[in-house]
């Protein structure tokens, strides 16, 4: 019998855990460790989506096998490819990612040229806003909207997950370390959007964090246990405990 890390390296007979079900849904699988330099992090999965960054002054560096963003160094990454999500497609990104600093809005994917469609960490380490289609960004909240759920620093990784459900009514689902954080206002946004870089929108709200693994899948292909099965394989990998044991 195989057991904790052994177990999701092999699981489905698919190495390390991971991806590699999602098929053509799998967008990109930039991984910890793997294929990095500060010009360029080439992603796993049948797209052979890039991020790559010319300009010395905006390359984020590596440090301990992730990739170190600076906000005042104005570092991003711009992807080979535009990721393009349709109105009510569903997707879900997951990152394992260390905040170094939570007094400003951080986008984890955004548009080089534009502030039309974004991801981000709203300052202050308690909200995840997308904004898709247009009006305004949509806020997911967790709880009461103010518990510190994404604290990081001081060498502290937190994995993030975030699933827009397909459909109608696009329900936004949040996960902590692999827990599904309840919502007091269920948080929902059908709309359509773009991404074609990590840690810029247009020319602001930069990453002041270190990403280490950053996966995104579309179509609404992942189901409650593949999420469930890459947020155990992530957990593990990075040995972070589950969020009721990291804040209890």
């Amino acid at each position: 019998m195989l057991r904790g890390r052994q177990r999701y390296r092999s699981h489905g007979g698919i190495p390390y855990g991971s991806t590699n079900a999602f098929g053509n849904s799998l967008l990109f699988n930039f991984q910890y460790k793997e294929n990095q330099s500060v010009e360029m992090w080439v992603g796993t999965g049948p797209s052979g989506v890039r991020a790559s960054q010319d300009e010395e002054d905006n390359q984020p560096s590596i440090e301990n096998g992730g990739m170190v963003f600076e906000s005042g160094s104005d570092d991003h990454m711009d992807l080979s490819a535009t990721m393009t999500v349709s109105s009510q497609e569903g997707f879900v990104v997951w990152t394992v990612i260390q905040l170094n600093s939570h007094s400003n809005n951080q986008v984890l994917l955004g548009l080089s040229g534009s502030t039309a469609h974004w991801l981000e960490f709203k300052a202050g380490a308690d909200i995840i806003r997308c904004f898709v289609g247009s009006g305004s960004a949509t806020e997911i909240s967790p709880g009461n909207g103010a518990q510190n759920h994404f604290e990081g620093g001081g060498g502290n990784k937190i994995l993030m997950t975030l699933e827009r459900e397909a459909g109608g009514t696009g329900n936004f689902n949040l996960w902590k370390n692999g827990v599904l954080l309840a919502q007091d206002s269920q948080a929902a946004n059908t709309g359509a959007a773009t991404f074609d870089a990590i840690g810029q929108r247009g020319s602001g709200r930069f990453l002041n964090s270190t990403v280490y693994d950053l996966v995104m899948v579309d179509s609404g292909k992942a189901t409650r246990e593949d999420i469930d099965r890459v947020n155990a394989h992530l957990c593990s990998k990075h040995a972070i405990p589950p969020a009721e044991l990291a804040n209890p």
